[in-house]
């Protein structure tokens, strides 16, 4: 295929193809099927190889920057040390999304809603958030912080390293037989090698940890990077529970599988609505997927539901494709001057560097980040656009018309193009902004994509606890 030319939904298919051609999901290594463990990062790599991307998801950090937060947080691995508190009949994993809300509190962002009315036996367990840190005063009362958990984890994996390494051959072998089929010259062998450490090091300790504390639920976000933490809840046979927290795409390495392939998953999948589960293909492992909702947004949609829609056109960014679209805002400008009021909306994993990226946009274009609440920025704005990011699917909710700007990874939102409930453009020549949106039904294609009444749903949660 044409490097220059391929897109991500046929690039995905090809993986598709190659991973069962080969035959990856029967490899085996230190007693682990190890395919599905290193499939998202063997994905991405060829996602910047074949330039269907340029840059790898997550936050890169320096090794000084890793210092620091080990330092800032030495209080929280002493204090909040989740070895350390009493045995909890269920037990939440957190991503460290919060934000803050009129009673001064940091909600997290997923599951705050769900802790207090659930009014259960519980401990939160939260990672740091994409600056390192933890934000408080936290809304959650029972809460531990994760960086004893992966501290160790990360000293175990180098141990694994010195003394009990990944066969090295294999892992190379397989390395050049997955380039090649991609007709691509990258040896991935140091990427698999890091990452099979880093795994078996998270089962040993996670594995402690369950038989230690015999949770009888584990209930998390990010499913597809728990994949340890799975696997360590099925071998003591403790229930999982997944809250969908993003988008979940027919192209989504960590959600799609060929049929049978995918091993590791939770029992349940709450999704945010009936779209997610009648137009997209979920995962192939044998679990239950049942709607649920989003309480943020369903709180958010019901404080700002009349807000004034003013002439604004928000962009929502992603790491890979900001200084895509401060270009393409900045066009659009030129084209409608005056017209419309135009801000960029940055990713929170951008917010360490919102200084930066204000000072290289920020005179030409309005940039918000830290601070700003993206839902009330929805509800007040007559247009949204982005690439891929959910905020677009938020955007909807909130009564935004809503563009999907063809740029890479874009056709994880296709089906909304497909369906007319967006609108695909290529450049910003292709936006023709109308005032009037009377003939936008918000209410019903937003509650199909982010069902309301979540709250409802739980007794039902509570029955699968018990």
């Amino acid at each position: 295929m044409d490097k220059e030319n391929i897109s991500l939904k046929e690039l995905f298919s090809q993986f598709l193809s190659v991973e069962k051609e080969h035959g990856f999901f029967d490899r085996e290594m230190h007693g682990l099927a190890y395919w599905e463990i290193i499939r998202y990062d063997a994905f991405y790599h060829i996602m910047i190889a074949m330039r269907v991307t340029d840059k790898l998801p997550g936050v890169k950090r320096s090794l000084l920057n890793y210092f620091r937060i080990l330092f800032n947080n030495i209080f929280y691995i002493l204090f909040r040390n989740p070895f350390f508190y009493r045995r909890r009949k269920n037990i939440f994993f957190g991503t460290g999304r919060r934000a803050k809300r009129e009673d001064g509190l940091y909600w997290d962002i997923y599951l705050d809603e769900i802790i207090e009315k659930l009014n259960a036996d519980y401990l939160l367990i939260e990672n740091m958030n994409f600056e390192g840190r933890h934000l408080v005063p936290a809304k959650t009362s029972n809460i531990a912080y994760s960086d004893a958990i992966y501290l160790a984890v990360l000293l175990i994996s180098y141990l694994i390293k010195l003394f009990n390494p990944p066969d090295k051959k294999q892992l190379s072998d397989l390395s050049h037989e997955f380039c090649q089929a991609f007709k691509v010259d990258k040896d991935l062998t140091p990427v698999f090698n890091s990452k099979l450490c880093y795994f078996r090091a998270e089962l040993f300790v996670l594995h402690w940890y369950i038989w230690l504390k015999k949770p009888k639920n584990i209930l998390m976000i990010n499913a597809p990077n728990r994949k340890a933490l799975i696997l360590a809840c099925r071998r003591y046979g403790v229930k999982t529970f997944e809250f969908q927290h993003g988008t979940i795409t027919p192209f989504h390495v960590g959600y799609s599988f060929n049929k049978s392939d995918q091993q590791i998953g939770p029992d349940y999948l709450f999704t945010y609505g009936e779209y997610w589960k009648r137009n997209i293909q979920l995962p192939a492992y044998p679990f239950i997927i049942q709607n649920f909702g989003y309480p943020t947004i369903e709180k958010s949609f019901k404080k700002y539901r009349n807000r004034q829609k003013k002439n604004r056109f928000l962009f929502v960014t992603q790491p890979f494709c900001t200084d895509f679209l401060a270009g393409f805002a900045r066009e659009l400008s030129s084209l409608h001057p005056s017209q419309f009021d135009i801000i960029i909306k940055l990713h929170p994993s951008e917010y360490g560097d919102y200084e930066k990226i204000q000072a290289k946009y920020g005179t030409q274009i309005t940039i918000v980040g830290p601070g700003s609440d993206i839902y009330e920025l929805l509800a007040e704005s007559k247009w949204a656009a982005g690439v891929s990011s959910t905020a677009l699917q938020e955007a909807i909710k909130l009564g935004c018309l809503t563009y999907v700007i063809q740029h890479p990874t874009w056709e994880y939102l296709e089906d909304l193009v497909d369906t007319g409930i967006a609108q695909l453009v290529k450049q910003p020549a292709d936006i023709h902004p109308v005032d009037d949106l009377s003939g936008y039904n918000a209410d019903s294609i937003g509650n199909f994509i982010f069902e309301d009444g979540w709250k409802d749903k739980l007794n039902h949660l509570r029955q699968l606890l018990d």
